[in-house]
């Protein structure tokens, strides 16, 4: 660290305690929002309509408390426990508290003291004492009601997450130096950690699986079992639970933010069926809108006077999977072949109806951190017929493999990009057969597990560099293994073609406290990840499209830089507890 009072300096200008009723923007909307995939160069509005604004400013009246707003919801929820759930992030958001938010526009975060802690210092490089809100009270259900959250609930959530099968940063959590966290007089949390980890901050602010539980109840339930219950703090509470169908919560009434939220409940109703959600917001029934909207679809609701629709850079972004432990693919030159069988140009053209930027291992949304668009061009071509000479370089003249992919509700955009790649594999002699599982079972027996040749899923919208790079490392996102089947630490990974410098990489840059070398050391294993052509492809991205009622109104003036990312969430943060309805 080449300034011992970096982290001052760093919290001079990246903590605010300002806009405290701005909500606690802890992620991104939950992993049905994977499917959203609508896309945007900057240029052009969306086919069949006028062009929605990119997060353009909403102005508030005069706030009335009072009303439910009601949001239509595309997958049914299966989990609500705060520390594992993967598809209920909007819902765990309001009903749990965190330590604090990440605001503002990816290499410009803020955080905001708006939630649990109201100080934090860090007087060395391993160090985070946060000081801990007092009166933050527990919703009033039995066995929490009357209670208030405590350091020590921080301190034995944290430890949850160590147990949580289904936790996606146990990485970060292994890091963590429970020995020496502890909770101190003045309702501190120390919290320690092993090494130097610079992403460290934004971890601890990305994904709503933060939320903090009482540690009565973490002993009751060490790392499972709360998949149907909440034992929140958040702005709201759980009235009524069904998955399938709806999904009610209601106001906290002793929310530690005087006079909020203003709203009386929020309901999220479950329709499957991409049309009949749409064709539901259309008419009026939901005050949000929870089908996922391609550009022509966004198009054609802008011209509706009374719903606003915006569009903001998308940070979920789909991969080929993999599995390089194993034949075919721990051969390079196969893994090379898919590649350059890939016309991502096609791709933008096609399936995203004119529009689009290439991804490299991190997305292009991560502006500060990706690579720039030329040099990605130059790394990523598109040659089929190098791609059969590849194949048969690796012995190949055909090569039959299956690609497995999660079956979602909304418009058929994941499996007509499937069907495109298909196509293209196709060309180049690369034959692939598709099978698609629901998504339940996809995560557990397929994706979880590296039960796969190669899969195709959309990865979710990471804020910081070293989570989507983590996926290249030999320990990968868990910290302990890589579910793309991934192990440079075997000999079979080592004749494989991957270099140990792509470690060696990750880990330097987690260390590096300087922001510009710690950006080229990015941008330099990035260029050597491309080049070995794996355990991830990446394809395109571009924007995704957001819509609600007009009469859907914040205190808070939401503008480019509100919400956690405005590249992650645009302006529908289910994350804020200050939004009401003006219906007059």
């Amino acid at each position: 660290m080449d300034d011992p009072n970096y982290w001052a300096r760093f919290w001079r200008r990246k903590v605010s305690r300002r806009r405290l009723l701005a909500g606690a923007a802890i992620s991104g909307a939950g992993l049905a929002a994977a499917t959203v995939v609508g896309c945007d160069d900057g240029g052009g509005g969306p086919a069949g309509g006028s062009p929605p604004p990119e997060l353009e400013p909403i102005t508030s009246g005069t706030p009335r408390p009072g009303g439910v707003l009601k949001a239509g919801l595309s997958l049914a929820v299966t989990d609500l426990d705060p520390n594992t759930a993967l598809t209920a992030w909007s819902l765990v958001a309001k009903m749990y508290s965190f330590l604090y938010s990440i605001q503002g526009e990816i290499g410009s975060e803020e955080v905001v003291l708006n939630n649990l802690a109201t100080k934090l210092e860090q007087p060395d490089e391993l160090t985070f004492i946060f000081t801990i809100r007092p009166g933050v009270k527990y919703h009033p259900n039995e066995p929490i009601a009357g209670l208030e959250v405590t350091p020590e609930d921080i301190k034995a959530t944290f430890q949850r997450r160590t147990t949580s099968l289904t936790a996606i940063d146990k990485r970060f959590i292994r890091l963590i130096d429970f020995a020496k966290t502890e909770v101190m007089p003045g309702r501190i949390f120390k919290l320690v950690t092993k090494r130097p980890f610079v992403p460290a901050i934004p971890e601890l602010g990305w994904g709503a699986n933060w939320g903090v539980l009482p540690a009565s109840i973490v002993d009751q339930f060490p790392g499972s079992g709360l998949s149907d219950k909440e034992f929140g703090s958040g702005p709201f509470m759980l009235d009524s639970y069904n998955g399938a169908e709806l999904i009610s919560l209601k106001r906290h009434p002793e929310f530690f933010v005087p006079d909020r939220p203003l709203l009386d409940g929020w309901q999220w109703i479950v329709i499957q069926d991409s049309s009949s959600l749409l064709a539901a917001f259309r008419s009026g029934a939901h005050d949000v809108n929870g089908a996922v909207l391609d550009k022509r679809l966004a198009g054609d609701l802008h011209d509706d006077r009374d719903i606003r629709v915006f569009r903001y850079p998308n940070l979920f972004y789909e991969v080929i999977h993999l599995n390089v432990s194993r034949p075919p693919f721990n051969d390079r030159r196969v893994r090379e072949a898919v590649d350059l069988a890939i016309n991502r140009d096609e791709i933008m053209e096609r399936i995203r109806l004119g529009e689009g930027l290439y991804n490299g291992p991190i997305q292009w949304a991560q502006k500060k951190w990706s690579l720039p668009q030329d040099e990605l061009r130059q790394l990523m071509p598109y040659n089929p017929e190098l791609a059969k000479q590849r194949l048969k370089e690796a012995g190949f003249d055909q090569l039959k493999v299956t690609m497995h992919l999660p079956s979602l509700p909304g418009p058929s955009i994941l499996g007509d990009l499937a069907s495109l790649i298909q196509q293209q594999l196709t060309a180049a002699n690369i034959i692939v057969e598709l099978k698609a599982l629901e998504l339940g079972a996809y995560i557990t027996t397929i994706l979880l597990p590296g039960s796969f040749e190669m899969t195709f899923f959309p990865n979710l919208p990471y804020i910081e560099p070293d989570r989507p790079l983590s996926f290249y490392h030999s320990k990968g996102v868990t910290g302990d293994t890589n579910w793309t089947g991934l192990n440079r630490a075997s000999a079979a990974a080592q004749q494989a073609g991957f270099s140990p410098e792509v470690d060696e990489l990750i880990d330097e840059q987690q260390r590096e406290f300087n922001e510009e070398r710690r950006r080229l050391l990015i941008l330099d294993v990035q260029r050597t990840i491309i080049k070995e052509h794996g355990p991830q492809i990446t394809l395109t991205e571009g924007y995704s499209y957001a819509a609600m009622r007009d009469y859907v109104k914040v205190v808070s003036p939401l503008t480019p830089t509100d919400g956690i990312n405005s590249a992650v969430i645009g302006p529908l943060s289910p994350f804020r507890w200050d939004m009401w309805l003006d219906r007059s």
